[in-house]
């Protein structure tokens, strides 16, 4: 006869129905249930446990070779515009004066006169800026202005960005944001680039390079490593060594353009003496034409003579494949006022009908001392007709640059003293 089993059922207050069964029963089952319940959440646990080992281990390998992340708050606009200007001024130095000093050797004769076109130069400069600007960013992550304003470009995931993208970015930021560096344009072209900033946090290069300048919160906030760079660089290479690195080139790259450089020396020195003067020679200022020296037709007398000082200079050229350095030659544009008087002009009638009465003014360049250095001679011619007037004698010398320094006074006499 089968064994009964007695259920009793009851119902909680507001819950569910309940059901019991014989103690015996439950007490016989429950242990099994249990010992098998907890070996397999035994085993649960220790797979589990050995998962979040596991998992633990990768965590802290991944961070032991991944760089801490850089806070992601974005450069202000105001930040990013005096980075700019920064870099314009150190940048565009140092790049200026090296493709001037090329452009000078490469095209010769052509860049003297490019040279003094100020629109030329400002273009060159910004070019300058745009070739330093890549490797800059890519091996640094930041350009001298970044350093000084604490920035930094990353790429959008917060990596360093590579060499592609840092020539990407420094081209479109020369062509977008500067228009090339053509003169005032370039202020346009700043307002509208930082204007976009200012409403999206990022300009039209950084989103087509995928990049951020992201502001680093305090000075001890630094780009990561260069995975490529030596070890020993890293240490060296410190904001502060940075800098002075970039100071010391544009001081060197200075000195060259302003004094070692013969191909630049003529655009930046003027050797004209400013107290040079003209005036008359006394041994010989006066002159007579026609009867004797008692009783002369014409007399004339250089009362005046005024002087400047012009440099001329010669660009570099190549002759039977020599390379000739540019130079620079003055010259003195001399002009004597000449005071004639007619006392016989039936005589000076007859002798100016078929040619005009005329002598020649010989200008020299004298030294302090009183040695001539240069002389050139000037026409001087009297027109018939009148009792007296006043007439002009013009010349111009060609000084070297050597001599230029020497000449006090540039005087006016007659090559004779009676025609």
């Amino acid at each position: 006869m089968p064994r009964r089993t007695t259920w009793r059922g009851s119902l909680r207050r507001g819950g569910t129905p309940t059901t019991s069964v014989d103690a015996a029963r439950r007490t016989a089952c429950r242990p099994q249930t249990s010992s098998t319940s907890a070996q397999k959440r035994k085993r649960s646990g220790l797979a589990i446990a050995d998962q979040h080992h596991a998992g633990a281990e990768k965590v802290v390998s991944a961070a032991s070779v991944t760089p801490e992340p850089l806070n992601p708050a974005l450069a202000s606009a105001n930040r990013r515009i005096v980075a700019r200007w920064v870099d314009a001024l150190i940048l565009g130095f140092v790049g200026g004066i090296a493709l001037v000093f090329l452009w000078t050797i490469v095209v010769g004769p052509i860049a003297s006169e490019l040279a003094d076109n100020q629109v030329f130069n400002t273009m060159l400069a910004f070019f300058g800026m745009m070739l330093l600007d890549a490797p800059c960013t890519k091996l640094w992550g930041r350009t001298p202005g970044k350093v000084l304003l604490r920035l930094r470009v990353v790429s959008a995931d917060g990596s360093p960005i590579s060499w592609s993208r840092a020539w990407e970015r420094a081209l479109l930021v020369w062509a977008q944001g500067l228009w090339v560096g053509i003169p005032l344009l370039f202020l346009i072209a700043s307002a509208v680039a930082m204007r976009r900033v200012v409403r999206t946090g990022r300009a039209s290069w950084d989103e087509a390079t995928r990049t951020n300048v992201v502001r680093l919160r305090s000075a001890t906030d630094s780009p990561a490593p260069v995975r490529h760079m030596p070890g020993d660089l890293r240490t060296l290479l410190t904001d502060r060594n940075y800098l002075l690195l970039l100071a010391t080139l544009a001081v060197i790259g200075a000195a060259y353009y302003f004094l070692a450089s013969p191909l630049t020396t003529s655009h930046t020195t003027n050797l004209c003496p400013a107290t040079l003067r003209g005036e008359p020679s006394l041994s010989e200022s006066g002159l007579q034409w026609g009867g004797n020296t008692s009783s002369p037709k014409v007399t004339a007398s250089i009362v005046r003579v005024a002087v400047e000082c012009i440099p001329v200079n010669t660009p570099a050229t190549t002759e039977n494949n020599v390379k000739v350095p540019a130079s620079t030659s003055y010259q003195l544009a001399a002009t004597a006022t000449i005071d004639y008087k007619v006392l016989d002009p039936q005589w000076l009638e007859r002798s100016t009908a078929y040619t005009d009465l005329q002598a020649n003014v010989v200008f020299e360049a004298v030294s302090a001392s009183g040695v001539v250095l240069a002389s050139q001679e000037g026409q001087f011619k009297v027109v018939g007709g009148r009792s007296s007037s006043t007439g002009h004698s013009s010349s111009t010398l060609t000084i070297t640059e050597p001599i230029i320094e020497r000449v006090a006074t540039l005087r006016a006499r007659w090559a004779y003293g009676h025609y």
